[in-house]
């Protein structure tokens, strides 16, 4: 999963220096329905749904950084083009 996540990370880093790009941001609409998506999967773990409060769960309950799918499909996904996701601003 690491690599995936860095490869992911190199190649928004090689956009802002290919494309001129001062800053890139998710954007909310991006961030919040990709948590709700995965807040809907987790749901569905049992394991996770029980009385534990591990690091991965918030004071509120909510469980925050698990991925709730395969480690396959994490790599489809970050290997996948995303740049509308996010918000960019040229260098000046």
């Amino acid at each position: 999963m690491i690599e995936a996540q860095a490869d992911y990370a190199v190649r928004h880093i090689q956009r802002l220096a290919e494309e001129g790009v001062n800053w890139m941001d998710i954007r909310p609409e991006g961030m919040a329905s990709y948590n709700e998506e995965v807040q809907r999967a987790i749901v569905g773990i049992q394991v996770w749904q029980a009385d534990c409060h591990g690091y991965y769960r918030t004071p509120s309950g909510r469980i925050v950084t698990q991925w709730p799918y395969s480690m396959t499909k994490f790599r489809v996904r970050t290997q996948k083009s995303d740049a509308e996701l996010y918000e960019v601003a040229p260098r000046a």
